[in-house]
């Protein structure tokens, strides 16, 4: 920088120098920005290719510079050695101060024209290049500013790439969610229509149960009064057969002092009790008591065979198949019994 311009300024005696004088020191310096002023003036920068330009600017912008350092502490020293002048001395100097500083920041401007310019690029792109990963959801850990377009290029179709691939899953996990909900609640509906169905056949079958039941009570009934109708019939056969054996035996002969016996009653069925007068005959059974033991023997076996099936197949009770097939075992029991009293009878005649 030439200071050529400053050195009439630099060995000026300021504690002689009459006040009249003082304005005159600042008023040199004035004229110098000025000069520089008419150089400067009409400089503009528009392009970062205008080096001449912005190096002539930096030039003109630091002589200023140097001209309004000269000037503050020129100020300082008159205010120093003159303390009267100080006002006049302030104003002297902010007007030469608000002379420069204007022109020294636009200078400045000018000088950092470049510098602002590439920010400003810089910001712009990274604004758009932010912008184009946001709709993609990309990230990266690149000052994506400072790439050049290929690279840029490179790190937007890999985080696309990313993009496309992440929602592609996030898609198929939706859509396996759905199907997943689907199927529970088919599932659930199943299980619903299933329950009902269950319930209907459980109701069904509670009421066929029931119906089964009432069956065989009636069947239960209609047993008891056949075997009731059995055992009169086979109670009435006894009582006939032992009328007739009473009627064709001998009469038993008693002295006619003595007294008569007190007549025996004759078996029957447990229950019931018959009895007759000393005199009466038994009648004579149309069959014999091995017949009978034959007869019911046989029908006990087809009892004990066939009523365990009807059990099993809910056809019948097994209170009225136990009772059925006891009743009968106890009256064949009985006519065991009498074959056997008859033996020694026959023993004797013999």
């Amino acid at each position: 920088m030439s200071t050529e311009l400053l050195e009439p300024a630099l060995n000026i005696d300021l504690t002689l120098m009459p006040r009249a004088d003082v304005p005159s020191i600042y008023d040199a310096l004035r004229r110098k920005a000025e000069q520089l002023v008419k150089t400067a003036g009409g400089l503009t920068v528009t392009s970062p290719d205008q080096k001449q330009e912005m190096a002539l600017a930096r030039t003109t912008r630091l002589e200023l510079r140097a001209i309004r350092i000269e000037g503050d502490k020129q100020h300082k020293d008159l205010k120093a050695g003159l303390l009267i002048e100080t006002k006049k001395i302030d104003g002297a100097a902010k007007a030469l101060r608000d002379f420069i500083e204007p022109l020294e920041e636009r200078l400045l401007g000018l000088e950092q024209f470049a510098e602002r310019f590439e920010q400003e690029r810089y910001a712009r792109v990274l604004a758009e290049r932010t912008e184009k990963l946001r709709e993609v959801n990309g990230r990266t850990g690149a000052d994506i500013g400072i790439l050049s377009d290929e690279e840029f290029t490179q790190v937007l179709a890999d985080a696309t790439q990313l993009f496309t691939l992440r929602k592609q899953q996030e898609e198929q996990a939706e859509l396996w969610r759905q199907q997943q909900a689907q199927k529970e609640a088919d599932e659930r509906e199943r299980e619903r229509l299933e329950n009902i169905r269950l319930k209907e056949e459980s109701d069904k079958a509670a009421a066929e149960a029931k119906a089964e039941r009432d069956r065989l009570r009636a069947d239960v009934d209609a047993d008891n009064s056949r075997r009731d109708a059995e055992i009169a019939e086979v109670q009435a056969k006894l009582d006939a057969a032992e009328q007739r054996e009473q009627r064709t035996a001998a009469p038993p002969q008693f002295p006619a002092h003595t007294i008569k016996p007190t007549p025996e009653p004759v078996k029957a069925a447990p229950g019931l009790t018959v009895t007759h007068p000393a005199s009466f005959t038994k009648p004579a059974s149309r069959f014999s008591l091995d017949e009978k033991i034959a007869v019911l023997g046989r029908e006990l076996g087809m009892r004990q065979r066939v009523y365990p099936q009807r059990v099993a197949r809910g056809e019948m009770l097994q209170e009225a198949a136990t009772f059925q097939t006891d009743v009968l075992a106890e009256i064949l029991a009985e006519y065991h019994a009498q074959k056997r009293a008859a033996e020694p009878d026959l023993l004797a005649s013999l």
